[in-house]
C-alpha cells in the first residue's frame, strides 16, 4: 500500500469516529432544569351573582286580588331561597299589574300586605346583579325594588272613596316607603369612579412587563398576585356601578315623585284634623320630612305650626 492509500484510510477512520461520537452525544437526554414553583397566594373567588333566566310572574290582563295574592306567595318563596335578584325583578312585574287592577277593598288589602313585606326586606346592593337577566325583564335587579315601591305608592295615592281608617293605615305605609328611600339616598351625591371594563394590573415579568386587555377573564392571568388584585378591582368597580345607578334613581326620580305623592296623601287624609294628631306626627317623622315639608302640610291643614310638637 502506498503512502496515499495509508493516509486516505486514516482519514476515513477519523471521520467515522467523529460521526459516531456526535450521534451518541445527540441521543443523550439533557438534564431537566428544576423550575421554581410560583408562590401560593390565596386568590379570592369572584362572587357568584344570581342571574335568573326570565321573570316568573305572569302578567295578567285582568288581575284579581286572588291571583295577585297567589303570585305574592310565590315571590316570598324566592326570597326565602336567597334569590334576591329574582324576587325584586318579579316584584316589579307584580306591581306593574296594579295599573290595570281594580281599586276594591280586597285588592287594596293584597297591595298593602305586599308593600309591607317589600319594606321589610333587608339586603346588600352588592349582592344583586347590575345587568338585565333577560330581554323580558322590565327593570335591572339593583333598581327593581325602587320601581316596585314607586308603583305601589302610585296605586294607593290614586285610589278614591277609601274609608278614612283604611287611608290612615295606608298613610303609615307610604310614610315608611318614603322614609326608606331617604334613609338610603345621599342628597347631591357625587358619582364614584366606574368603568365599562376594568384594566388588569401589570403582570410582573423579569424581561417583558406587560398588561392584559380591559375586561379580560381573571382566569387568563397566570400570576396569582396579579389575578387577586384584578378580581378585587372588578368587585370595587361593580359596586361603584351599582351605587351610582341606585343613587341616580333615588335622587332624580324616586324621591321627588314619592315625596310629592306622600305629602299630598297626608294632607288629604288628615284634612280638618288637629295638627297635634299623634298618627300625623308619627307619619311625618317616619317619612323623614324636612321642616319645610312639615310646614306645607300643616299650613294646608290650616293649623298653627307651633301646635306640632
Amino acid at each position: 500500500m502506498n503512502a496515499f492509500g495509508r493516509t486516505s484510510g486514516l482519514l476515513l477512520v477519523i471521520l467515522v469516529g467523529a460521526l459516531a461520537s456526535f450521534s451518541l452525544c445527540s441521543c443523550r437526554e439533557k438534564p431537566s432544569a428544576k423550575v421554581p414553583e410560583k408562590p401560593s397566594v390565596e386568590v379570592p373567588e369572584k362572587p357568584s351573582v344570581e342571574v335568573p333566566e326570565k321573570p316568573s310572574v305572569e302578567v295578567l290582563e285582568k288581575p284579581s286580588a286572588e291571583a295577585l295574592e297567589k303570585q305574592a306567595k310565590q315571590l316570598e318563596a324566592h326570597w326565602k331561597a336567597g334569590k334576591h335578584a329574582k324576587y325584586f325583578v318579579d316584584a316589579s312585574c307584580w306591581t306593574m299589574q296594579l295599573r290595570e287592577a281594580p281599586g276594591d277593598k280586597d285588592m287594596r288589602k293584597v297591595a298593602a300586605e305586599f308593600l309591607a313585606s317589600l319594606l321589610d326586606k333587608e339586603f346588600k346592593i352588592s349582592d344583586i346583579a347590575r345587568t338585565p337577566y333577560s330581554d323580558d325583564a322590565p327593570n335591572i335587579p339593583n333598581t327593581a325594588d325602587l320601581q316596585a315601591m314607586e308603583d305601589l305608592v302610585s296605586y294607593f295615592t290614586s285610589q278614591d272613596s277609601v274609608p278614612l281608617e283604611e287611608r290612615k293605615s295606608h298613610a303609615r305605609l307610604l310614610a315608611r316607603c318614603l322614609g326608606k328611600v331617604r334613609t338610603e339616598m345621599v342628597p347631591n351625591f357625587k358619582r364614584k369612579p366606574a368603568t365599562m371594563n376594568v384594566m388588569p394590573p401589570v403582570m410582573p415579568s423579569p424581561e417583558f412587563p406587560m398588561t392584559g386587555a380591559a375586561g379580560m377573564d381573571p382566569n387568563d392571568i397566570d400570576d396569582p398576585v396579579a389575578r387577586a388584585a384584578y378580581i378585587a378591582a372588578i368587585q370595587v368597580n361593580e359596586e361603584n356601578h351599582l351605587w351610582n345607578q341606585r343613587q341616580q334613581t333615588l335622587n332624580i326620580s324616586l324621591d321627588p315623585n314619592i315625596s310629592r305623592d306622600v305629602i299630598y296623601y297626608l294632607i288629604e287624609t288628615f284634612r280638618g284634623e288637629d295638627g297635634s294628631s299623634e298618627l300625623l306626627n308619627e307619619c311625618m317623622k317616619i317619612a323623614k320630612l324636612s321642616d319645610k315639608e312639615k310646614k306645607i302640610i300643616l299650613e294646608r291643614l290650616r293649623v298653627d305650626p307651633g301646635m306640632n310638637r
